[in-house]
């Protein structure tokens, strides 16, 4: 019995493998959902809920970057594919714009230093993104013409850009 015990600890971990393989750059909508919730509740008077959800947010999102730093690290191809993907590559204003949301939480809560630094870090990665996925995206993208692979998520850009400035201001 102890065998198979054994065999299936490790049967997970290809699937857990696989899912960080192919997490969707998308993926980081979750914090800038929960956090613009809590945000919200916050301003309607529901104060246990909103700082529930707050650090639920942040929870997400040390998740999530564990996940996507694992997959720039294992990775790096299939992020680079993304990246190049007119209709995947613009999911990753997900990361800039969840960052800035949660930042803009945590300064509502007055953690202004954790708060600064996602900031910092969100408009670093706006400023990166900014030039490298249009780029990627429209010149190095197989689809053709490009706007048969545009969508939705391009949209993210303006929201990712728009989320640097509430932080900011």
């Amino acid at each position: 019995m102890a065998p198979r015990e054994a065999a299936s600890d490790r049967a997970p971990q290809p699937l857990l493998r696989e899912s960080v393989r192919t997490l969707h750059p998308s993926y980081f909508a979750l914090v800038m959902a929960t956090g613009i919730v809590s945000a919200g509740l916050r301003d309607h008077g529901v104060p246990a809920l909103s700082t529930a959800l707050m650090w639920l947010t942040a929870a997400c999102y040390l998740f999530l970057v564990v996940l996507l730093g694992w997959r720039l690290l294992a990775f790096a191809g299939e992020v680079r594919r993304d990246g190049s993907d007119p209709q995947r590559g613009f999911g990753f204003f997900t990361f800039v714009a969840g960052t800035e949301v949660l930042g803009t939480r945590l300064a509502l809560a007055g953690h202004h230093g954790a708060a600064t630094g996602l900031l910092v870090l969100g408009g670093v990665s706006w400023l990166v993104l900014g030039y490298l996925i249009p780029s990627t995206a429209i010149l190095g993208g197989a689809i053709r013409p490009i706007v048969a692979g545009a969508n939705g998520t391009w949209f993210i850009w303006a929201v990712g850009t728009q989320s640097v400035a509430v932080l900011t201001a």
